[in-house]
């Protein structure tokens, strides 16, 4: 089996080269759709927002009906840490607040943001054993004048409704018993822990989560110097998503901030999966099959019987080596070939001879006539055992020595 073994050690090794090629490929192709259509999205965000005079201007942008879905990550957020626009933020990417800021608003406030956004905005501090590890802020957008009072009240009320759902334990803040849905539509809010971590927070139609915001304006400039394309885990979940960042600039080409756009690449994930259980599925039956068809047809031939019975039948032309009949056209210059040696196996026959029992008249040009019957009836012999029968030297033919002793008359 030694060769049977080596043949499927190759077909094992290709398989697994092919394998991992089609995995690679499948991955490298899945990553250029994902990357090409990303940086579409980015292009048509930096046209869509424009820098003047230290204010920017969104109105393209939320007008703009291509605006990604669901199934993207929008984040766009200035060098000084101020949040643009942060749309289904993925955990543990730029997903963080400024605590400290927000503590600042625990009176009601009208604030105008660098979008030319109007915002009435309210923090309640989250405490525990009297020291502060929380704000819960509160907002609502485009407020006015005639009904300030009841914003006010509707904020104030808001928050101290999701302080009443929060739950505190050794200083962690848990939102588990809120459900948002108990929070006007109308309203923005957010949880934020003593270390800027958003705990909850709502998105509706009036607030992509761009009530007004900051986070550590460090975590931009990491953005900023990371690879421009990179594969990030949701820290959370555990969910893959392909990220394309760039610079956000003015019309001089000053970086003012950082776009960066993702979309989940779970599915290339699931596929590649799927694809190896296929392929593995595919392979373990293709070792079956090719291990039982090689039992079959070993690639190794059987070992050879030694021949114990040689006999040449004239009347039938059949010439038997051990259980083997073979039949050699009758009246051929094979057949008197075969007949002169199986005759006479210890003779040693002249070519004028073996001409003559094939009663053709012996030259130089009639010559090959005997050596091309001892070719064709000694392939015929070694159809069935490899001696040959007929052997030839000094231009005469004899029987093989190893073959002579086993010719019975």
């Amino acid at each position: 089996m030694g060769k049977e073994k080596i043949y499927l050690g190759f077909l094992l090794g290709f398989w697994l080269l092919q394998l991992l090629c089609g995995a690679g490929l499948l991955y490298i192709v899945g990553i250029n759709q994902n990357a090409l259509l990303l940086q579409d999205i980015q292009s048509r965000l930096h046209d869509d927002v424009t820098y003047r005079d230290g204010k920017w201007d969104t109105y393209r942008y939320n007008a703009d009906p291509s605006v990604p879905g669901n199934a993207y990550s929008v984040y766009m957020i200035t060098t000084d840490g101020f949040v643009i626009e942060r749309w289904h933020p993925i955990q543990g990417l730029l997903d963080t607040s400024d605590f400290k800021h927000l503590l600042q608003l625990q009176t009601p406030q009208t604030i105008t943001t660098i979008t030319n956004q109007t915002w009435r905005v309210f923090s309640l501090p989250i405490q525990q054993s009297g020291s502060v590890i929380g704000v819960i802020t509160v907002s609502s957008f485009t407020p006015t004048d005639m009904d300030m009072g009841q914003i006010d009240s509707a904020l104030e009320d808001n928050a101290h409704v999701i302080l009443d759902h929060l739950t505190v334990k050794n200083g962690i803040i848990s939102a588990r018993n809120l459900d948002v849905r108990a929070i006007p539509y109308t309203l923005s809010f957010q949880v934020v822990n003593q270390f800027n971590k958003i705990i909850v927070k709502n998105n509706n139609f009036n607030s992509i989560d761009r009530l007004p915001n900051f986070i550590d304006p460090s975590y931009v400039d990491n953005a900023l110097h990371s690879p421009h394309e990179r594969v990030v885990a949701d820290s959370l979940t555990g969910e893959h998503y392909y990220v394309v960042t760039s610079a956000l600039t003015d019309a001089k080409g000053t970086v003012r901030g950082v776009i960066v756009v993702t979309k989940s690449i779970s599915y290339l994930y699931h596929l590649l999966l799927w694809y190896f259980i296929g392929q593995l599925g595919v392979g373990i039956l293709s070792s079956v099959v090719l291990s039982w068809y090689v039992t079959l047809h070993p690639l190794t031939p059987a070992k050879e019987k030694p021949l114990t019975f040689v006999h040449f039948d004239k009347k039938t032309s059949v010439l038997s080596l051990n259980e083997f009949d073979m039949v050699i056209p009758f009246a051929t210059n094979q057949y008197y070939l075969c007949e002169a040696i199986c005759a006479h196996p210890k003779k040693k026959w002249e070519v004028g001879e073996l001409l003559d029992r094939f009663g053709i008249e012996a030259s130089s040009e009639n010559a090959r006539k005997v050596y091309d019957a001892m070719l064709l009836l000694n392939k015929k012999i070694m159809t069935v055992q490899s001696k040959r029968l007929v052997m030839m030297q000094d231009r005469r033919y004899f029987c093989n020595p190893e073959l002579a002793a086993l010719i019975s008359s």
